[in-house]
């Protein structure tokens, strides 16, 4: 993706990002609601030795009275990173077996 391809992308996210944000306001929701966002574009195709990329261009975000608030946002989206893995990982175990209905 080119440079001018990117900052594109990045405006119609952050023009996507605002509509969100009309709507939290238009409904009176702003003291009662935080959000943060991240988001990131490759800038290169990775090297000969490696498929991942080298660089990335992000567009970050946040709207939280504290540390605190921001803290728990953390916590909340890595819990349920670590759920959503674990979730994946249960799809090898047929549904007809106690082990996959223990833990769900």
């Amino acid at each position: 993706m080119t440079r001018e391809k990117r900052i594109e992308v990045f405006i119609l996210i952050r023009e996507k990002m605002e509509e969100i944000a009309d709507i939290i306001k238009e409904n009176d929701a702003a003291s009662d609601f935080m959000t943060t966002y991240c988001f990131g574009l490759a800038c290169d195709e990775g090297t000969k030795d490696d498929d991942h990329p080298e660089s990335y261009e992000f567009l970050a975000g946040y709207s939280v009275d504290d540390n605190d608030e921001l803290n728990m946002m953390f916590k909340v989206l890595s819990h349920s990173f670590e759920a959503q893995q674990e979730e994946e990982d249960d799809d090898d175990e047929p549904t007809d077996s106690i082990e996959y209905w223990l833990k769900k």
